[in-house]
């Protein structure tokens, strides 16, 4: 009987939990809309936009089971001061925490706004890029540094895709610009998964988390939403400060050294 009910149970919680994700999902989409129709500035409606993914972030957080944990609350950024926020990248549930402790406008490819995704990502005011287009680089840096301005955060995933956990990928400095023309402080950050199911995180459970490579999506949110729990931390470091005499190149190595320093591979 015993083993009947576990075989259910396998299969109930990622079906439920689908579910859970299409609800919170169509929820924010129709909320989004109506921020969107009374907020004609556009940087008024970004701010907006910012909040309303950060309230949804934790309720699909929550919902997951999934803990964030801020490593050291006394260093919370300051409400009233709004950085450039540079982390390492794992997985879309880096998105989910990090806007559940630091409501943010984070930075994506052009490729995600072509996919299911891109509407999402748009609905909580993304700002997309096209990383291999040198002749759209300038404009976009323009875009994100009068976001930044504007008196929002601004979050962006300098390795430009995700790992596999076992280190932190080396960093594109292009978009580090806007911080520079905005005179904008850069805020590093780093996520660390530290236990899934109770247990320490490891390589046979990571494919569970992480997301990268050639992954197909739906069978890795499957895998995601089997899990019972997971333990998320995020440690916010030194902010790295910016002036018209800082160098991209001097900034992502820096900042590139304090997160790998921080980050804490997946065991074998």
């Amino acid at each position: 009987m015993s083993v009947h009910l576990n075989y259910a149970a396998t299969w109930l919680r990622p079906i439920i939990r689908i579910l859970f994700i299409i609800l919170v999902l169509s929820t924010y989409m129709i909320t989004a809309k109506i921020v969107g129709l009374f907020s004609r500035e556009p940087g008024v409606r970004r701010s907006r936009l910012i909040h309303v993914t950060a309230f949804f972030s934790r309720w699909m957080l929550q919902g997951l089971r999934m803990t964030v944990t801020l490593e050291n609350p006394e260093r919370r950024p300051d409400a009233q001061k709004n950085y450039m926020i540079v982390s390492n990248h794992l997985s879309y549930v880096d998105i989910w925490a990090i806007s559940s402790i630091i409501p943010s406008c984070f930075v994506t490819s052009v490729e995600l706004q072509k996919t299911f995704l891109g509407p999402i990502a748009a609905a909580g005011g993304s700002l997309f890029v096209e990383r291999r287009s040198p002749s759209r680089l300038l404009q976009e840096i323009k875009e994100a540094a009068t976001t930044l301005r504007k008196g929002s955060n601004v979050t962006v995933f300098p390795e430009a895709t995700t790992s596999n956990g076992e280190q932190v990928l080396p960093f594109r400095r292009g978009l580090l610009e806007a911080a520079l023309h905005a005179q904008m402080n850069i805020l590093p950050i780093v996520i660390n998964y530290d236990a899934a199911n109770g247990e320490s995180l490891n390589r046979e459970v990571r494919d569970s988390i992480f997301y990268y490579g050639d992954m197909e999506f739906v069978a890795h949110l499957w895998r995601l939403c089997s899990l019972e729990s997971l333990s998320i931390r995020v440690k916010v470091l030194d902010e790295l400060p910016v002036d018209n005499s800082s160098c991209t190149r001097t900034i992502a190595r820096t900042v590139h050294e304090k997160i790998s320093a921080n980050f804490h591979p997946v065991a074998a």
